[in-house]
């Protein structure tokens, strides 16, 4: 009998694993379908944007960057769609973007927060159903020294980039600031910080966020090299040591990342990155 009811316990058990890992592919797709359904102008602006440049004016910058940082939130969540047990990094970052855009927008009372609240809401479901359960909330268990340092580099100037911008939302009063577009590039620089440290510390599925860092940087790097005179610009040098910092911190990761893989290292190090064959989601 005690065994009968063990049974049965184990099988309910089952029963709402597989619920909940569906509700939570299901909460995914709607998130995905949210960002395509709303968004997706801005994702043909990633390309579209550099040669309309005269029909954006003196927005062009920033709508170009705010795409590239609304594209990385939705490429973060499309990830979940396939192992995303071995994808926490990603879904890390792409959840603190829409918590810093969120935050910033809600303590300046900009208008833009409606937009950016119902994708806060529909990320914050994903996590509560996301099938790495607490893992969301850890990093790994050891560093690379290489990609902390690059962060670091990086992070000095990102910050204060960040507090200008900052800045510039809350004292302008001008239209940028009416439609909450240095918010957005404050959240686009802290969200580089965020996810390098998170890369750094070798999050679950370091290596997947490392280019979705890489990509995000460089392309705001290139969004300041080919469009200087624009509003929120870091001036070419700057952008050109974006693009450069961008593909060193892409390398690193790989580095890191096949040493972790590398049979020298515990079988119990290389299963907490995305890296190791074989190994089921």
């Amino acid at each position: 009998m005690a065994t009968s009811e063990a049974q049965m316990g184990e099988t309910g058990g089952m029963t709402m694993s597989r619920i909940k890992l569906g509700a939570f592919y299901l909460a995914v797709l709607i998130t995905l379908g949210m960002f395509v359904l709303f968004t997706g102008e801005l994702f043909m602006l990633l390309g579209l944007g550099f040669v309309i440049g005269e029909e954006l004016g003196i927005h062009q910058l920033h709508v170009m960057g705010i795409a590239i940082v609304v594209f990385f939130g939705a490429l973060a969540t499309l990830v979940q769609l396939y192992k995303p047990r071995k994808r926490v990094a990603a879904f890390q970052a792409g959840a603190v973007m829409i918590g810093i855009a969120t935050l910033i927008l809600a303590a300046t009372g900009n208008a833009s927060l409606n937009e950016v609240l119902p994708f806060f809401v529909a990320i914050a479901v994903i996590g509560i159903l996301h099938p790495a359960g607490r893992k969301l909330l850890t990093v790994g268990k050891k560093y690379s020294p290489a990609l902390l340092g690059l962060t670091i580099v990086a992070a000095i100037p990102l910050l204060a980039f960040a507090i200008n911008q900052l800045g510039l939302q809350t004292g302008t009063g001008d239209e940028h600031a009416l439609m909450g577009h240095y918010a957005m590039i404050a959240t686009l620089s802290l969200t580089i910080v965020i996810a390098g440290l998170l890369t750094a510390f070798e999050s679950i599925g370091f290596r997947l966020l490392a280019w979705l860092t890489g990509l995000l940087t460089a392309y705001f790097g290139l969004l300041s090299v080919v469009l200087p005179i624009q509003t929120s610009n870091v001036g070419v040098l700057w952008g050109g040591l974006a693009i450069v910092w961008a593909i060193v911190f892409v390398a690193a990761a790989e580095m890191s990342a096949r040493e972790d893989a590398s049979p020298y290292f515990s079988r119990e190090m290389r299963e907490r990155d995305d890296v190791m064959p074989g190994k089921p989601a």
